[in-house]
């Protein structure tokens, strides 16, 4: 299996919080354990008023939990 046929999870990142399917997530590090493989690629949409010490951190805790494919985009 190539990783095309995996499923993509989009996190938009606000200053109101962490969003999947534009629904708030109050445990990111939860909800990836509960609900994506990390088989396929994260997407980071990340709002440009966000402050940047935010991201390291959402990144590393990505990485911990396996997922290794991650794209970053400002919005």
């Amino acid at each position: 299996m190539n990783a095309n046929e995996f499923d993509n999870l989009i996190i938009e990142v606000k200053n109101e919080g962490l969003f999947v399917d534009k629904e708030i997530v109050d445990d990111l590090k939860q909800y990836i354990q509960e609900s994506f493989d990390c088989q396929g690629k994260v997407i980071l949409m990340i709002d440009r008023n966000i402050e940047h010490k935010k991201i390291p951190i959402i990144m590393d805790m990505l990485k911990e939990l396996g997922c290794d494919k991650i794209s970053i985009a400002s919005v």
